[in-house]
């Protein structure tokens, strides 16, 4: 048993390190050492299966820990087989929850990959979970406001890649407008997932903020600094204060609220390579610090 333990805060100690360094935008140090850690809390999950009978909480607790790593280091199919064995099982009922969230966690991981499910170019896969969302069905307002903030923050950030200053009021310029048309597809089944198609992709254009694929980048990125690192991760990234606190302002409507929604997930084909980002910061915990 003390192998167990001595595992399992090995693996604690480095997710903690890690998530500190990818915090400070340091990826090269903190993707070897998640992938430690899963390997430390997987060799804890063989000292726990030596003893024979699940034993809870321990046996989901340990379960949960591995597949959210798996699904840290990319690994959406270990996190699938980690969750549904501990599932089997019967873990405690928030515990349960969580291993639910971790299943659907992975499928969006997994839809970018899955054949017919991967957005194609000049389109944009945004896909919700959470405790509200069900086989393809959620409330109306939790998908709606999401998309409508989603669309606008595209046009904002193709608005200040093209280097326009910041529109106080009115609908974005014609050519952007026309570039950013969006049609909404029929849900998916699964995590509820819809797609928007937007009216033309413009490859070629000299000016970023009328290249679909370089305002869809800035998007993915800016988004997955936010969930990552928090707004001091954005000043740099964005130094205009006005669309930076209308960054804020969209993103935070855009957010999980923790309770109803937990994770709220965007994938883009940008450029032949699909780009996804799952956002999963709380609304609660973002907020404009002073300038």
């Amino acid at each position: 048993m003390s192998a167990l333990y001595e595992f399992h805060d090995e693996a604690m100690d480095l997710a903690f390190f890690a998530r500190r360094a990818r915090r400070r935008g340091d990826e090269d140090e903190a993707a070897p050492m998640f992938a430690e850690a899963l390997k430390k809390e997987l060799a804890a999950l063989d000292e726990l299966y030596k003893f024979g009978e699940a034993v809870e909480p321990a046996y989901s607790v340990l379960h949960r820990s591995a597949a959210s790593l798996a699904l840290t280091c990319g690994d959406s199919r270990l996190a699938e087989k980690l969750a549904a064995k501990a599932l089997s099982e019967d873990p405690p009922p928030e515990i349960a929850q969580e291993l639910r969230d971790v299943l659907e966690r992975a499928a969006f991981q997994r839809h970018p990959a899955a054949k017919g499910v991967a957005p194609s170019i000049g389109e944009m896969r945004i896909s919700l979970s959470g405790r509200e969302v069900g086989f393809g069905v959620i409330p109306y307002g939790e998908i709606m406001e999401r998309l409508a903030c989603s669309t606008k923050l595209i046009h904002r950030t193709a608005e200040r890649l093209n280097g326009l200053p910041f529109r106080e009021r009115g609908g974005p310029p014609k050519d952007i407008k026309d570039i950013f048309q969006s049609f909404l597809s029929i849900p998916e089944v699964g995590s509820f997932a819809v797609t928007i198609k937007f009216g033309r992709a413009n490859g070629g254009s000299d000016r970023p903020g009328g290249d679909i694929f370089a305002v869809m980048d800035e998007f993915i990125e800016t988004i997955r600094l936010l969930d990552e690192r928090g707004t001091p991760g954005l000043h740099d990234r964005i130094p205009d204060p006005r669309y930076f606190d209308n960054f804020i302002k969209l993103a935070k409507r855009i957010a999980p609220d923790g309770e109803r929604v937990d994770q709220v997930g965007f994938a883009f084909s940008s450029r032949g390579v699909q780009r996804s980002v799952e956002f999963c910061r709380s609304r609660r915990s973002i907020a404009s610090p002073p300038r």
